[in-house]
């Protein structure tokens, strides 16, 4: 089964796309990076992913359903560049909260671990 498949994904800001008619299948359990030039659409296509931006024309499915299901996307995780990182927790810790198993909440500026949701 493919954890992520896109297919024709665009997203342009203005008149410049920053992903343009993206197609790609990630099979499950794969760990993908993107590797390319400053401004090539890599954070983007992470975003899009995500559910961080919403795309302007494409498909795409996670497992198999739909990407606009929430108990789905909850499966995917993602580090773009330092915004996922939390220097107070571990990086096993770092990874669950990517994908929605560790609540935390910002409180004056810092993180709190709230406790698992499995």
């Amino acid at each position: 089964m493919e954890a992520i498949k896109l297919h024709d994904l665009s997203k342009s800001y203005g008149k410049k796309y920053a992903v343009n008619h993206l197609d790609m299948a990630v099979p499950e359990g794969a760990i993908y990076g993107f590797i390319g030039q400053n401004r090539a659409g890599k954070s983007t296509a992470q975003k899009l992913i995500c559910g961080l931006t919403p795309s302007d024309s494409g498909e795409m499915w996670l497992y198999g359903k739909s990407s606009d299901n929430a108990e789905i996307r909850s499966r995917i995780g993602m580090l773009i560049e330092r915004a996922g990182v939390y220097q107070s927790l571990t990086a096993q810790e770092n990874c669950n909260g990517g994908v929605g198993r560790v609540l935390f909440h910002f409180i004056s500026g810092a993180v709190k671990k709230e406790g698992y949701l499995m």
